[in-house]
Formats: C-alpha cells, structure tokens, sequence
C-alpha cells in the first residue's frame, strides 16, 4: 500500500467536508426553522411572568391572610358597639323608669295629701 500524496488527501479531506456539508444542510435548515434563540428569548420572557406571577400569589394570599385579620377586628368592634347601644337603652329606661315611678309616688302623695279630711 502506497502512501498517499498531499494532493490525494487533501481531495479525500474535501470529498469528506462536502458529504459533512451535505449532512449539515438539513440540520441547519431545521434550526433556521426553529429559530432557537427566539425560543430561548421567549422561555427567559416566560421565566420573568412566572416569577412575578408567583410573587403575586403569595402577596395575594398575605393580603387574604390580612384581609381575614382586618374582618375579625371589624367583627369585634360592630359587637362591641351593638352591646354599648344596647347599654345605652338600658340606661335610658331605667331613668324613665326612676322618673315615672317618681311621677308616680309624687302625685299618689299629692292624692293622699288634698283626700284628707280636715279636722
């Protein structure tokens, strides 16, 4: 076996680079295609909304969390002021009460003093 020239194996080395070529031409057209760093721009876009979709949730439910707290404080104060105006009314009649039983004793006294006979 005869070694070859660098005349031979340079042709070899160009037969081979057109047949890696013609290899090559349907991947390139496929990722031309594609168009991955498109792609990749859009999954890095895609990333950012769901990090701030996330961020978002738990603010929501934190806000939910606050929003429960605020209800019940709400809650508290409405049944404190519904007791301080039942309270109140109490106080109100048991004055009108005081004064009408006062009315009372005062003109049954006035009856008894005028009924009396003299002598």
């Amino acid at each position: 076996m005869a070694a070859k020239s660098p005349t031979e194996l340079i042709r070899d080395l160009q037969v081979e680079v057109a047949v890696l070529a013609e290899r090559l031409n349907p991947l390139r057209a496929s990722i031309d295609e594609v168009n991955l760093i498109s792609i990749l721009g859009r999954l890095a876009v895609l990333d950012n909304i769901t990090a701030e979709l996330r961020k978002r949730v738990e603010e929501y439910e934190r806000r939910g969390e606050r929003l429960t707290v605020l209800e019940s404080q709400f809650a508290e104060i409405k049944k404190q002021f519904e007791e301080k105006d039942r309270r109140w009314w109490q106080f109100w009649l048991g004055v009108g009460v005081v004064l009408l039983t006062f009315v009372a004793n005062l003109t049954i006294n006035l009856i008894l003093f005028f009924a009396r006979k003299p002598g």
